[in-house]
């Protein structure tokens, strides 16, 4: 991506001062904006700092992915999504989204309040998070309450997911890939596997709702009490279960056990919170369900990262963990699709 095509920050703090004054914005006109703090395929971020007047900022620049120059009408479209979303979950005290404002979009740039917080992923994984009061299980189940709270504001009637057309996709991305890894025997065991199933999987009915598109713990923010979610898409309606799977397989992912091994240990449990926070009391998703959009998502994934280039030993890494992944949910969907269909058993939370 070309750095020519991004705003500076010199270039962001003149449009800012030049916005429309309002009263809970009071030090706009003396705003200076500092970044970037994060550069992104498809965005780049920035910080402004209003002064004791007002508060800070978070400025992000919406670029378009094949100009990647900045775009207005997703700058518009995020804007409009956070705005719905902030009214909606203006009732919650634990749950939440950054509050967004309407300036600069015409430029492309998405603004809303900065969050003073810490990014989910890093209290997962950092040890130096973990003096905070709420644990990792407390905080993957809150998580999922608020994954299931974002659902419920548009639900859709229950449906099926399109597995033909998931296959396809996964297709395309095998066609895209090195040979060594199309023939790659564990690889051709879960696609076997996953078009074996695809029928069991396709003529059951899931709860649908307006997807968020890239729900993961990276685009969640512990702040204090609370948690708030950002980088919502809020495009389409879809099975849940779309916005479920690459949840529990980032979970997995990061939870490596060059992160620490007592996180690696205890991963299975913190995704069974995470359902339990989604779940509540209601009956669970068939479990061969789960595996098998969480098998083809891994596989989508892991294609899109070999095609990237990494240095050896990073690369040598990854791929033991998506190896590590995959054959856990070829086991679990084939236990699963081989016996009667089940649903999640969560374990209670211990006193």
């Amino acid at each position: 991506m070309q750095a020519d095509n991004v705003p500076t920050a010199a270039e962001l703090t003149k449009a800012l001062r030049l916005e429309p004054r309002s009263p809970e914005l009071a030090g706009l006109s003396s705003c200076t904006v500092a970044g970037p703090l994060r550069c992104q395929e498809n965005s780049w971020l920035f910080k402004a700092a209003l002064g004791a007047r007002g508060p800070s900022l978070a400025l992000k620049v919406c670029l378009d992915p094949v100009q990647h120059r900045p775009c207005p009408v997703t700058a518009a479209q995020e804007l409009e999504t956070l705005s719905r979303m902030c009214g909606y979950f203006a009732g919650n005290s634990r749950l939440g989204v950054p509050r967004p404002y309407p300036l600069l979009v015409d430029r492309g740039i998405l603004v809303t309040e900065w969050i003073e917080g810490v990014q989910l992923s890093e209290m997962l994984t950092s040890p130096v998070n973990s003096s905070h009061r709420m644990k990792r299980p407390e905080l993957v189940a809150l998580a999922g309450s608020w994954l299931r709270f974002f659902h419920d504001f548009a639900p859709a009637e229950p449906g099926r997911l399109v597995t033909d057309a998931i296959l396809i996709s996964l297709h395309e991305a095998l066609a895209t890939a090195s040979p060594a890894v199309r023939q790659d025997p564990l690889v051709q065991e879960a696609v076997n596997l996953l078009e074996v199933t695809a029928n069991l999987i396709g003529r059951r009915s899931y709860p649908r709702a307006l997807l968020h598109g890239d729900f993961k713990s990276d685009n969640l923010i512990v702040c204090g009490e609370r948690l708030l979610g950002f980088d919502i898409a809020l495009q389409h309606e879809n099975v849940v279960l779309r916005d479920l799977a690459p949840f529990l397989n980032h979970l997995e992912l990061i939870a490596s056990p060059l992160r620490g091994l007592r996180l690696a240990l205890e991963v299975r449990s913190l995704s069974a919170a995470f359902l339990r926070g989604y779940f509540e009391r209601e009956k669970m998703l068939p479990v061969e369900a789960v595996a098998w959009l969480r098998l083809n998502s891994v596989l989508v994934v892991w294609m899109e990262r070999n095609l990237r280039p990494r240095p050896r030993l990073k690369g040598w890494y990854s791929d033991w963990c998506f190896r590590r992944l995959t054959r856990f949910l070829c086991q679990e969907l084939r236990n699963a699709s081989t016996s009667t269909p089940r649903q999640h058993h969560l374990p209670r939370e211990s006193c």
